[in-house]
């Protein structure tokens, strides 16, 4: 689908509602239990995707969807055995419009894409698209403990999934350019139009070998088994063959060990794991001028995690994190004739964090005061799947400050703090676009530069 996290937007408005039922009923070491989960979501966007000081070209997005999913689930303990098995229905009914417009305007920055004479109303490519999904499963995980140590957990989910999709493009004429949700008849063809269904019979599975030395200790290996459905396109601006507008279900290998233990009466905490991915049809994303689109490709991924909070005064609390990781697409197509190993978007080989919590010891107005400083390390990255040198992120290092005065009184908590994020003003990509083939530019994205305020917070 169209990325919409690139450009500022014109205006944003989101509705949500939904309910949420539950039923859970025992019977001596079984219990069954029975959710219900309705959502309704609503969001209409504009932006202006261009970036230039008028607006030209304005993406508009409007989009509904209906969420019905019912679970049922019996459980039982029994001894070194737990187990879950159960059944589950979702059934998603979602309409996604979007436009891109050039502006009518006053013929000031006037670009007219679509060959519109001057004076004429104003034109633009847009589509609507229907989704309508039904999944059928039904699952079931088992933890055994094979020791007073030793316990194998193992699970299998069962996955019947269809999908109807629709989308219809063309040229319409709309003299609000920040609203697509009133399309009236197009005036003429712009992109193909498409019609598929897919069925797809699914599986996940899990297998893993858990060993506690100690109470607080937990050191585990396993193999899991993913899977993400496959779906369809909706271009923007994109031409697809038929079979682009298809992309097929992603399957994921994962083989992950690692730790998780406390120690120091609690005063420390230490979790650390190795992971190795194998993807099949990998979904990648590629957003080109202002149009995206998935396809399948194969991809892997190895990395390790740590995270170490510790507590050694009172008062003090000290926490440090680091992540790396080696993604890889191999054999990536990027042009006719040109194929490498690129390395997915925003996707950096390291990043590392700490942070320093101290409170002072003495009162100030009932409440007390703490010192928070943390940062954040961030190696370089891409922001495209194509890795173009034009978008790529340098790494950078973020740091915050905070001081905190904190006040409980009659079940109310009081917060007044004082901060400055980015403290040392660095400049940080976030996200960019390549608009190459269209303009012969790059769109470039900033984190906030240095800001300093002041925030309070009431909790009752």
């Amino acid at each position: 689908m169209i990325s919409e996290d690139y450009a500022s937007a014109h205006s944003n408005q989101y509705g949500t509602q939904g309910t949420t039922a539950k039923l859970t009923t025992h019977w001596g070491d079984w219990s069954v239990a029975a959710v219900t989960h309705y959502m309704h979501f609503t969001k209409q966007q504009a932006q202006d995707v261009d970036e230039s000081p008028v607006a030209q070209l304005i993406a508009t997005t409007n989009s509904h969807n209906d969420t019905f999913s019912q679970e049922i689930r019996l459980n039982q303990d029994a001894g070194r055995l737990h187990w879950v098995s159960g059944l589950y229905y979702l059934n998603m009914k979602t309409t996604y419009n979007q436009a891109l417009g050039d502006e009518h305007g006053n013929g000031v920055g006037q670009v007219r894409i679509f060959g519109e004479a001057p004076g004429s109303p104003s034109l633009e490519g847009a589509f609507k698209a229907t989704l309508n999904t039904s999944s059928y499963a039904v699952f079931g995980q088992s933890e055994f403990g094979l020791s007073d140590h030793w316990s194998l957990v193992t699970g299998l989910r069962l996955i019947q999934e269809k999908k109807r999709y629709t989308y219809v493009s063309g040229l319409y004429i709309n003299a609000n350019d920040s609203v697509v949700s009133n399309l009236g008849d197009p005036v003429g063809a712009f992109l193909p139009n498409f019609a598929g269904s897919t069925a797809q019979s699914l599986w996940t599975g899990k297998w893993q070998l858990e060993y506690r030395p100690a109470r607080t200790v937990l050191i585990y290996a396993g193999l899991n088994r993913g899977v993400k459905a496959g779906s369809f396109n909706a271009p923007l601006s994109a031409v697809l063959t038929r079979a682009d507008y298809v992309y097929k279900p992603e399957k994921l290998l994962s083989y992950e060990s690692g730790v998780k233990a406390t120690f120091l009466d609690q005063t420390l905490r230490v979790n650390a794991s190795t992971y190795y991915y194998d993807y099949k049809d990998y979904q990648a994303f590629v957003l080109k001028n202002v149009s995206g689109s998935i396809s399948n490709v194969n991809a892997y991924t190895k990395g390790a995690e740590i995270e170490i909070q510790a507590q050694p005064l009172p008062q003090l609390t000290v926490s440090l994190s680091g992540a790396t990781i080696d993604a890889t697409i191999p054999h990536y197509v990027l042009a006719t004739g040109v194929v490498r190993n690129v390395t997915p978007a925003f996707t950096p080989k390291s990043k590392w964090s700490a942070l320093l919590r101290y409170e002072l010891s003495y009162a100030l107005w009932d409440g007390r005061l703490s010192v928070q400083v943390d940062a954040t390390q961030t190696a370089r990255f891409f922001e495209n799947l194509q890795n173009y040198a034009s978008l790529e992120a340098d790494a950078y290092l973020l740091t915050n400050a905070r001081l905190t005065w904190s006040r409980s009184h009659h079940g109310k908590r009081w917060d007044l703090s004082a901060f400055v994020n980015n403290s040392a003003d660095v400049r940080n990509k976030t996200t960019g676009v390549d608009l190459s083939s269209l303009c012969g530019c790059s769109e470039q994205a900033y984190g906030d530069p240095r800001w300093f305020g002041i925030e309070a917070r009431v909790a009752l």
